[in-house]
């Protein structure tokens, strides 16, 4: 049973173990009352964590902001990703491909790399 499942048995187990304390043992009242009250918040910053480390999927979104830029293309990894992106265009958030990605830039039509 992994530490995240195990949270809520740890909570409940720690309350009957405060309860079963409450009127004979102040202290173990105490010490099991406080483990009772953090399994939850530990429960929580386990899956905040398992969270984050969850792999989503890259993202990449253009805008030409250059006046005096002309229209460009776009290839990722030798394919078209975008053709004749003019000045004032955006486009939408757009999936990139999981493998590493070898980006290059043209003039709008050209073949010829600007960077």
């Amino acid at each position: 049973m992994s530490d995240k499942q195990s949270y809520p048995q740890k909570s409940g187990t720690y309350d009957l173990l405060s309860s079963y304390n409450k009127n004979g043992d102040p202290q173990l009242h105490a010490y099991y009352y406080h483990k009772h009250l953090k399994s939850p918040e530990k429960s929580t910053q386990q899956l905040r964590y398992e969270q984050m480390n969850v792999l989503l999927p890259a993202q990449v979104r253009f805008l030409h902001a250059a006046p005096t830029a002309h229209s460009f293309d776009v290839y990722v990894n030798e394919m078209r990703f975008l053709k004749n992106f003019s000045y004032k265009e955006s486009n939408g958030y757009l999936p990139l491909p999981l493998a590493s990605t070898n980006w290059i830039y043209t003039a709008a039509g050209k073949t010829s790399r600007l960077y």
